[in-house]
């Protein structure tokens, strides 16, 4: 084996050890820095989203207490019915005023009825915007991979871009040790 060939060997050598090392510290530091843009851009993604959650948290306890005044009305309403029921058993006399005070039983249950009708409608609306959330984070569970995919792709142009790099460092070196020789 003659000295270029020696030499040769050795500067291969080194340039794994180096490839290698360099590398592992690449990988390292492109790997934390890709870790943090992904928190911070999951984080700046989802912000809308908790604050949508929120809102329809608000929404609902608003919903709640309107089902509370429902529920005190309607037990309202059933002490009026026990009460005719009391006076139609008790008095057979008086069935037209009762009569007269059911009908504004059903104007009242008629109106719970609307309210009712109203509930649902806001009930749909949320639930509308629960598909909307539900989306969104699908959207960004789409976003998240494809932006994986990209970084990898990038990852890959940086290792070889590192390695031509060190292809031609490892190149001028031999150049420069052989025209040292050579002089």
């Amino acid at each position: 084996m003659n000295d270029n060939e020696l030499l040769q060997a050795i500067s291969d050598m080194l340039d794994k050890k180096l490839d290698e090392k360099l590398e592992e510290k690449l990988d390292k530091k492109l790997e934390e820095k890709l870790d943090k843009k992904l928190d911070e851009k999951l984080d700046e993604k989802l912000q809308p989203i908790h604050e949508s959650i929120g809102t329809v948290n608000t929404r609902l306890d608003a919903i709640d207490d309107h089902i509370v005044v429902i529920d005190t009305r309607l037990d309202a309403i059933d002490n009026h019915i026990n009460v005719i029921d009391t006076r139609l058993d008790a008095i057979d006399d008086h069935i037209v005023v009762i009569d007269t005070r059911l009908d504004a039983i059903d104007s009242h249950i008629n109106v719970i009825d609307t309210r009712l009708d109203a509930i649902d409608s806001h009930i749909n609306v949320i639930d509308t915007r629960l598909d909307k959330l539900d989306s969104q984070v699908s959207v960004l569970r789409t976003t998240q991979s494809e932006l994986r995919k990209d970084i990898k792709a990038i990852d890959q142009k940086v290792s070889d871009t590192y390695d031509l790099a060190l292809e031609a460092w490892g190149t001028s070196t031999e150049n420069r040790v052989w025209l040292e020789k050579a002089n």
